[in-house]
């Protein structure tokens, strides 16, 4: 699925639309707020932010304060790089997300049950 920033709603897939829909995006108001709490209301319930620092994760926690979700930035005091992504990852099985992690680590690792292993009711499709 993939969300508008101008609306908060989810695109509708239609090109034409999805074209004046980049337009507006470019040069209107994001509504961040209303994107975050549409995914929410969806079942979405991981966030990752693909950028710099943790600006947008802490904004994603601050708007869903008391509430089931975990926002993890690819670049945040965790660090940079491999080492960002790598605790992303181990923060995404922590929750239960089951990933192939063919080639990219040692077999030794590859083979946990806890990279493939979902817990039942934890996520939705959609997260």
């Amino acid at each position: 699925d993939v969300y508008s920033n101008t609306t908060g709603a989810l695109h509708d897939g239609n090109p034409g639309r999805l074209k004046d829909a980049m337009t507006r995006h470019m040069t209107g108001q994001v509504r961040f707020v209303d994107e975050i709490i549409s995914m929410y209301e969806r079942g979405v319930r991981i966030f990752i932010e693909c950028g710099p620092r943790k600006i947008l994760s802490s904004q994603v926690s601050s708007i869903l304060e008391g509430k089931d979700h975990v926002a993890i930035p690819l670049d945040g005091i965790q660090g940079k790089g491999l080492a960002g992504f790598l605790h992303a990852l181990a923060r995404m099985a922590a929750r239960g997300v089951a990933f192939d992690t063919g080639g990219f680590l040692p077999e030794e690792f590859a083979n946990q049950s806890v990279l493939h292993r979902q817990p039942p009711g934890l996520l939705t499709e959609e997260a």
